[in-house]
């Protein structure tokens, strides 16, 4: 299967967080309580095995694009150039870890409150680069 047909089984959408500062585009699949997975991080990006399973799981996934361009093929400098973007989300990671505020952490916690009334349930599971955390999110 391509990544173009992978991801064909997603629905896109824009999300703009409430204060207007950020837009990203964000992946859905499947029905249920939501789970937020960071797109980019290995074996997460739509169409592959972990975003796949959690929807088949009865789960709705979230998969927004923060960094990166979904389903592009990789290539050496492409690599490259995410290797180098990804030491500046290593440091969102730990902002969002502490509990802190940052734009994307913020724009984060906007889509998981937008996805939570969406979806109901006690929360927003969330996975981040294959470390799973399910855990009431809003």
């Amino acid at each position: 299967m391509s990544w173009l047909e992978a991801l064909g089984d997603y629905q896109r959408f824009d999300y703009t967080d409430p204060r207007g500062r950020w837009t990203r585009p964000v992946w859905r699949r499947g029905a249920g309580p939501a789970v937020i997975i960071i797109t980019r991080c290995r074996g997460s990006t739509p169409g592959d095995p972990l975003a796949d399973r959690v929807a088949a799981a009865g789960m709705t996934v979230f998969l927004p694009s923060l960094f990166g361009e979904p389903g592009r093929p990789v290539t050496g400098p492409y690599a490259l150039r995410e290797t180098l973007a990804a030491i500046c989300i290593r440091r969102e990671f730990n902002v969002w870890s502490a509990d802190k505020s940052s734009p994307i952490v913020d724009w984060l916690r906007a889509l998981a409150a937008s996805v939570h009334a969406e979806c109901g349930g006690r929360g927003v599971g969330r996975w981040a680069c294959a470390s799973p955390a399910i855990s009431p999110w809003r």
